[in-house]
């Protein structure tokens, strides 16, 4: 996983991968917010599929995460859902969730769920040794 965070230029609208405070491209101030992280893994398949997933929080676009990529998007306080999709499936159990003072870092692992017709992406909470390492 990189040390880089992920958010999304209030100026222009791309989603980036920063390493801190810094300016986009379109000139806007990039300020993290320092208040919670949302710690984001995808599994890697063993069946070799390696299509990325795309996310969305609270229903706002924040680009893709591929496989055995581990993404970290800084946030403010307040109640948070999760949702993955990928081209003919998107995820069965969006997580919901509060970045409280208490409740800072929140983990999730996500994966897909082999099926007959429907292959759902499944997101599961997790603890933080259960995540891979920040190089």
């Amino acid at each position: 996983m990189s040390k880089n965070f992920r958010i999304k230029c209030p100026g222009c609208g791309n989603v980036v991968d920063i390493p801190g405070n810094t300016t986009c491209q379109c000139g806007t101030q990039l300020i993290l917010p320092e208040d919670g992280v949302i710690q984001l893994c995808r599994k890697s398949s063993m069946y070799g599929c390696a299509v990325g997933f795309g996310i969305y929080i609270n229903g706002i676009p924040l680009g893709h995460i591929g496989s055995g990529e581990t993404i970290r998007i800084p946030v403010s306080y307040g109640h948070y859902r999760i949702h993955l999709t990928q081209s003919f499936s998107s995820s069965t159990n969006d997580p919901e969730f509060d970045i409280t003072p208490e409740n800072r870092y929140v983990y999730l692992k996500s994966r897909i769920k082999f099926g007959f017709v429907v292959n759902p992406i499944i997101i599961e909470r997790v603890t933080a040794d259960q995540m891979p390492p920040i190089n």
